[in-house]
């Protein structure tokens, strides 16, 4: 039985770790929507993603491996990453804030369909009869917190829909940093995108309050939106170096199951007939993708 369970964890480690980071990221729409009226959502996530590079950073000294940082191919594709991630934070946040959380967190997974149709027809991940029937199966469900959501708040379902847009790019690059150097190194463009985003805030005029440093919610989501994204990123990047993009997306696909707790416990979000259902359809979509994975 040990035997067993050992096999199939090695065998299934990259899915395992994405799985775990899901149940992480579940709670980030959690943090937006609590953020409303209160945190800048441009400043919310620079100081999130300036505080979680940072530890990265002190790992990366730690461990004496800056100097992989500036390795020429590492360090393209973190230029790549800086850039969009950057963008994908930015519209995440300003829509996050605009929709519920768990309607926020479920639309996000658009990001399916873009990493199957772009990497599928620049040939860096194979079409398959398996993720097709799984991308049918998650956009039937995609469909449903669609139709309830979209007449809510138009502005924030397409700054969704562009994050997801740009998220299966900048995986892509990220993946490429994780095949050849450790999670760490990967997520040390986090500082950079935080101090990005945080001179963004400061450029287009965000209405910032620094008496706001003083309040102690400031601080506890601050710090929970660090915490999210380092550990959160930390264990996606070590899956990465295991499974295809898509796959990992689909998987991802698991969070908003999660954010509807999340939102439920803490913000009081009772979920919908619509999202209930949509949210059987991307269940049964993400666990006949990775049964099939690796048939």
């Amino acid at each position: 039985m040990i035997n067993f369970i050992k096999y199939n964890f090695y065998k299934y480690r990259g899915e395992f770790l994405i799985l775990i980071n899901t149940t992480l990221w579940g709670a980030l729409p959690v943090c937006l929507r609590d953020s409303e009226n209160f945190l800048p959502p441009i400043f919310f996530a620079g100081m999130s993603l300036f505080f979680a590079g940072l530890c990265f950073f002190i790992i990366t000294i730690l461990k004496k491996d800056r100097k992989k940082i500036f390795q020429p191919k590492i360090l393209r594709s973190q230029i790549y990453a800086v850039i969009l991630i950057t963008i994908f934070n930015f519209l995440l946040f300003c829509g996050g804030q605009k929709i519920s959380a768990d309607s926020s967190g479920i639309f996000l997974q658009t990001q399916i369909f873009f990493a199957i149709l772009i990497f599928g027809f620049l040939k860096i991940e194979k079409f398959s009869r398996q993720k097709i029937i799984a991308a049918i199966l998650i956009f039937l469900g995609i469909i449903m917190i669609f139709l309830h959501n979209f007449v809510l708040n138009t502005e924030g379902n397409f700054l969704i829909l562009g994050a997801a847009t740009i998220a299966p790019i900048a995986t892509f690059f990220q993946q490429k940093i994780s095949k050849i150097a450790d999670a760490n190194i990967a997520g040390v463009n986090y500082l950079l995108i935080g101090i990005c985003l945080l001179v963004l805030s400061f450029l287009i005029g965000e209405n910032v309050n620094f008496e706001i440093f003083t309040i102690s919610k400031f601080w506890k989501l601050i710090l929970a939106s660090s915490a999210i994204y380092f550990f959160a990123s930390f264990l996606w990047f070590s899956g990465l170096r295991y499974v295809e993009i898509s796959l990992a997306l689909m998987i991802d696909a698991f969070s908003p199951i999660f954010t509807l707790f999340f939102a439920f416990l803490f913000l009081q979000e009772i979920p919908s007939l619509e999202q209930l259902i949509g949210l059987i359809f991307i269940m049964n979509g993400v666990i006949f993708a990775a049964r099939n994975y690796h048939d």
